[in-house]
């Protein structure tokens, strides 16, 4: 039985506040590095700023970073060598009410369906009835149909993450990974002079977690343990 890797969210704003209590690793805000500091984004997490983010030091991103916004203005770069993302106005990101958990039993699972028609795939957050953040199994077999799966009942609340600046996701093409040094690995060149945020779609519709790497502006590599089919979508 094949084991799926949650990948923890830690959602940001620009002044610091997080829904997990931390301020990055290393004990950083999460929302600037100073000049001489490095920032670590482990694999295992991904970082989702909402507004400024001021970097000046060094950001090692072995896991995945997402920015969101409301508005753009690119007339500012920290200490000449940082980002300054939105200049001098206010962005933000809004964490919302999608649904209840209400789970059906059928074929030994419970399962929910959420037709949230936002023609994307939303970043969602699990929270039981104690606040708690859980991770159940998550497919899309649409852009506006999410299918929620988990082994035990769960009560609590849903949530998604709503921004004006999170496109629709661009079908970028299939997975097509080959095998080196006992790695399934795939170069994605996209070509868009940036970072960009990947998902990753297997043929039944669950998201899954790659290693990626981005050897330039214009390259990144993904690496996996096992084999996937699927596709490739930008974000």
């Amino acid at each position: 039985m094949k084991t799926k890797i949650f990948t923890p969210k830690i959602y940001c704003n620009d002044s610091g506040n997080n829904n997990n209590g931390g301020g990055g690793e290393g004990g950083l805000p999460p929302f600037i590095v100073p000049s001489g500091e490095v920032h670590y984004i482990p694999q295992n997490k991904e970082q989702i700023n909402a507004g400024l983010f001021y970097l000046d030091g060094e950001v090692v991103v072995d896991g995945k970073w997402t920015f969101l916004g409301e508005t753009v203005d690119r007339g500012g770069v920290a200490g000449g060598v940082g980002v300054n993302v939105g200049g001098g106005n206010h962005t933000h990101g809004d964490l919302d009410l999608l649904s209840l958990f209400n789970f059906t039993f059928t074929e030994g699972l419970y399962r929910q369906v959420l037709n949230h028609n936002l023609n994307r795939f939303p970043i969602l957050l699990f929270l039981d009835e104690n606040g708690v953040e859980v991770h159940p199994k998550v497919r899309h077999p649409t852009v506006n149909t999410t299918i929620v799966e988990s082994n035990i009942e769960l009560t609590g609340s849903i949530h998604v993450l709503h921004s004006a600046m999170q496109a629709n996701p661009l079908l970028f093409g299939e997975l097509s990974l080959v095998s080196l040094d006992g790695t399934y690995t795939q170069l994605i060149s996209h070509g868009t002079d940036s970072y960009p945020v990947f998902k990753f779609i297997d043929d039944s519709g669950v998201e899954v977690d790659f290693l990626v790497t981005h050897l330039s502006k214009n390259l990144a590599k993904i690496q996996s343990n096992v084999l996937i089919q699927g596709e490739i979508y930008m974000l």
